[in-house]
């Protein structure tokens, strides 16, 4: 049984050198490094990923965010907001997205009846050490808590520095923010 090529393409490897790839139907691209090895940390990333602190410790808190213990994914706490504002927290050092094993948030909104009843919306940016990011316009479609696996929305071969939830519409909490490497 032979291997049918579809495509050629180039790629940049983690040292910035094109590499010539082939792409089959069945044979799914791989992240090259040619030449050194990808260097990764061990562990949880983040300080407090479940604010079980009782306060913001390892995070910038700006606008309406505030730790309450009224509904929490897990634990005692969760980060609630209201209004805009933004909740972020950056790594010690930019960690290249092929590092995370585990690399998720759950998030939750709708409170109150109504009709319809409010749905939480916020931003959910994965920022990256080159100033660019990737930007989730999360909306919470059936209220009670999601979990948001980050690894779906990072760019193969760059580096993460951080995470930020902002732009809140109606309620949204937070909580179990987890990277882990």
């Amino acid at each position: 049984m032979g291997v049918h090529w579809k495509t050629k393409q180039t790629q940049r490897n983690l040292l910035g050198k094109s590499t010539l790839a082939h792409q089959s139907s069945n044979i799914s691209p791989v992240v090259q490094c040619i030449g050194a090895e990808l260097v990764c940390p061990t562990g949880e990333q983040l300080v407090n990923g479940g604010f079980e602190t009782g306060d913001f410790t390892g995070w910038t808190a700006t606008g309406g965010w505030q730790v309450v213990s009224f509904d929490k994914h897990s634990g005692t706490y969760s980060a609630y907001t209201n209004s805009d504002g933004v909740l972020e927290q950056d790594f010690s050092e930019p960690i290249h997205v092929e590092c995370f094993t585990v690399f998720e948030v759950y998030v939750a909104g709708t409170f109150g009846g109504g009709c319809p009843p409010l749905r939480g919306r916020m931003y959910i940016d994965i920022l990256y050490s080159d100033l660019t990011y990737t930007r989730i316009d999360w909306q919470n479609p059936s209220g009670g808590w999601h979990l948001i696996n980050l690894l779906d929305y990072v760019e193969t071969g760059k580096k993460v520095k951080g995470i930020r939830f902002s732009w809140v519409a109606n309620d949204v909490l937070v909580d179990d923010y987890s990277a882990v490497c």
